[in-house]
């Protein structure tokens, strides 16, 4: 392989790379690309009664209704997401989250849930 191969599949991983904040929302989540914070796991899901799939469920089914500077600036897109979606029980589910970077790529980084 040389340098050429290298740079025309990066290319090509950027461009198959969804522009919509919603597609790379829906696409990491789908893929399990994914993190919850320390406080969706801990002061959220078991308190609440939500399954981890509740969480994805809302996010898959739902749509950004809001979207707003990130104050902490890790985002890879300088924003944070509120999605409304549904649970699979039919519940109303808002979360936010943002798109960050780790050492494998991108993920969605679920900050808090209500």
């Amino acid at each position: 392989m040389d340098a050429n191969d290298d740079s025309r599949r990066r290319r090509k991983r950027q461009l198959a790379k969804p522009r919509d904040a919603g597609e790379r929302i829906s696409l990491l989540v789908r893929s399990g690309q994914y993190h919850l914070s320390e406080h969706v796991v801990n002061e959220k899901i078991a308190p609440n009664d939500y399954l981890v799939e509740d969480i994805e469920d809302s996010i898959l089914s739902g749509s950004i209704v809001k979207s707003e500077r990130d104050e902490v600036g890790v985002s890879v897109d300088g924003k944070k997401y509120t999605i409304l979606g549904q649970t699979r029980d039919g519940l109303s589910l808002y979360t936010v989250g943002k798109i960050v970077r780790d050492d494998e790529g991108e993920l969605y980084f679920v900050i808090t849930i209500y």
